[in-house]
């Protein structure tokens, strides 16, 4: 049985595509240098600035809703349910992230073209 922690293990698999022959960015060190600080910095950036826009988008929906109701409504209750929500939401969403990074860090042989970006919508 392996005992090694997750974080070990990735480093490890980390080090085994670096020094794979099948691996482009071994043979180009500015394929490297330009995919970690510029493509795959940007990429989690688009993809965390499009949750939040989304999040602000949902959480003025409701705040207008709940100007706009009349009646026995309690405003305290929606925004508490609104953030156990949002906080699912940015869970599944970091998760998302971490899914990525291991996905283009660890599958460096892979072409640009074959890796599309994904963003689905929260829940």
């Amino acid at each position: 049985m392996d005992t090694q922690n997750p974080f070990q293990a990735w480093t490890q698999a980390l080090q085994n595509a670096s020094q794979s022959s099948a691996n482009p960015m071994a043979a180009n060190p500015m394929a490297a240098a330009r995919f970690f600080w510029v493509d795959f910095p940007v990429e989690v950036a688009t993809r965390l600035q499009r949750f939040a826009a989304e999040r602000m988008q949902d959480q003025m929906r409701l705040l207008a809703e709940l100007g706009a109701q009349e009646g026995n409504v309690n405003p305290f209750m929606r925004e508490a349910a609104f953030l156990q929500q949002s906080s699912v939401a940015w869970g599944a969403e970091v998760m998302q992230i971490m899914e990525l990074c291991q996905e283009r860090l660890l599958n460096t042989s892979r072409a640009d073209s074959e890796a599309p970006i994904h963003y689905p919508k929260a829940a």
